[in-house]
């Protein structure tokens, strides 16, 4: 577990400046609502900002933003995660059990995302505080489609790798959450999500 800390450390502290235009970028956006006297009408903006999501009709910049938000989450996600295949794959094959190796990876990663979660969306509700009712779907949602995100990023890369396909019945999990997001429909595809990558997760396979 403390190698998989320091391993996540270390990529956020390569890719701190992409972190940093994100903030910049986020403030920009909210600096730009201000100047509009954009209110109450703009939750479609702060949903977009937060990765809630949410197909609604919004303001472009609040689109890229929020774009930029998720695939900056996936590049940290997919340099987290396949350290090892890149520095030190004998650590998985000889010194760690690879179940033992994937729960764990999959445990800092999930701890990292709620952390971030909870800091992004409270932070961007500052200023919209009294503007609009705070709900807490406004936490766990983009929480799961995060999780969701990243749990079909790793099998796609570990179903490539060993020539399996099955990552394409998991990525219309995710297109069938994006579509009709439901908190416990969701948690059920990041446990399906979960077992399948774990039951197929197979370090000789990836490796061929």
């Amino acid at each position: 577990m403390k190698i998989q800390l320091s391993i996540l450390f270390t990529k956020i502290k390569e890719n701190i400046k992409w972190l940093v235009l994100l903030i910049i970028l986020s403030i920009l956006c909210l600096i730009l609502f201000k100047t509009n006297n954009i209110g109450v009408s703009r939750i479609k903006d702060f949903l977009i900002l937060i990765n809630y999501p949410n197909f609604s009709k919004t303001n472009n910049f609040s689109l890229i933003v929020g774009i930029y938000n998720i695939v900056l989450f996936i590049y940290l996600g997919y340099l987290y995660y396949t350290y090892e295949f890149t520095y030190s794959v004998e650590n998985i094959i000889i010194r760690t059990e690879e179940k033992k190796w994937f729960i764990n990876k999959n445990l800092v990663f999930f701890l990292y995302t709620l952390i971030f979660t909870i800091i992004n969306t409270l932070l961007i509700y500052i200023y919209f505080y009294g503007k609009f009712e705070f709900k807490v779907e406004y936490l766990y949602m983009p929480l799961i489609f995060r999780i969701l995100i990243f749990q079909t990023s790793i099998i796609i890369f570990n179903n490539i790798k060993s020539h399996d396909y099955i990552f394409l019945l998991l990525t219309l999990l995710l297109f069938a959450f994006i579509v009709r997001p439901n908190c416990i429909l969701g948690l059920c595809f990041i446990a399906i999500n979960f077992i399948i990558n774990y039951l197929t997760f197979n370090i000789k396979k990836i490796l061929k």
